[in-house]
């Protein structure tokens, strides 16, 4: 899939680079002038897009002399979303009756979602999971007579003084005998062939999120629409922003919608001047 990305992504004039990150945005007099890669490579650039987490973009990606639009003392009075527990398994059966998106409650889902959201922060006994069985739709995702599926279970962000090295094993057995125990999955333990689990932990230094939050700032009243980052730098000419950090906000669709908005605030700054066909030029001389 991401060689197919990269040979249309190629076709249409772009090239992507894989396998590595940015680790810094370069500016000079607060001018975008590229970004520093991971294996150390510099990528010259006038324009920079940053899908990251939008508070490490601020806070970490730009240098010290960087007049910034908001500071760390402004995400630091933020309040992140709580973070995600998502364990990804298989089996050697089929579950044909099984639908391909469902979602088991707990037993006190507004309770519990107060426990884990800041500032209480607190991971909870139970739980209210989502399961995802994507051969429902793609046949190609597992092998005949084999089954993969992800589960997550909503859980507090780094915020909390929760461990997940220690407990990761332990909480992962415990959701899928949830899903074992409540006949969601039946015989889950005789046919499982493989359980992996991505923890906030993970979210944090694989994703760069800050907090290990799964969806950035949270939506809340001061913190939604235009309180958000915007998806232009008013102070770094160049730095454009998409995500569920910036506006208008998590989501699938708002994610989409930032890169649209980031999109069309890049055309409006730098148009594109279409070429002139061989023909029409060759007329004109």
């Amino acid at each position: 899939m991401i060689e197919n990305m990269a040979k249309n992504f190629s076709e249409a004039g772009g090239s992507l680079i894989l396998r590595q990150s940015v680790v810094r945005i370069l500016t000079e007099d607060q001018q975008v002038t590229g970004v520093r890669l991971s294996d150390g490579r510099i990528v010259e650039a006038e324009i920079v897009v940053s899908n990251a987490d939008v508070t490490r973009t601020y806070t970490q990606m730009l240098g010290e002399e960087v007049d910034r639009d908001y500071s760390q003392k402004w995400f630091s009075k933020k309040q992140y979303t709580p973070s995600l527990f998502v364990t990804y398994f298989a089996t050697d059966r089929e579950y044909p009756d099984l639908a391909h998106h469902s979602i088991v409650f707990g037993g006190r889902y507004e309770e519990m979602l107060r426990d884990i959201y800041e500032p209480n922060n607190e991971l909870t006994d139970d739980f209210s999971l989502y399961l995802h069985a994507p051969k429902r739709s793609d046949n190609s995702r597992a092998p005949d007579g084999h089954e993969m599926f992800y589960v997550l279970s909503v859980v507090p962000n780094l915020k909390s003084d929760t461990n997940w090295e220690d407990i990761k094993v332990e909480y992962q057995t415990k959701i899928l005998e949830e899903l074992e125990d409540r006949g969601i999955i039946p015989d889950l333990f005789k046919h499982l062939e493989f359980a992996e689990s991505f923890t906030p932990q993970d979210f944090e230094t694989v994703l760069q999120s800050q907090h290990g939050a799964a969806f950035s700032l949270q939506p809340t009243l001061f913190q939604s629409g235009p309180f958000r980052p915007m998806n232009k730098s008013r102070k770094i000419q160049g730095l454009y922003f998409a995500g569920a950090g910036t506006q208008p906000g998590a989501g699938i669709p708002g994610v989409v919608a930032s890169g649209i908005i980031a999109a069309d605030l890049v055309l409006e700054d730098f148009p594109v001047v279409p070429e002139e066909p061989a023909v029409e030029q060759e007329l004109k001389r």
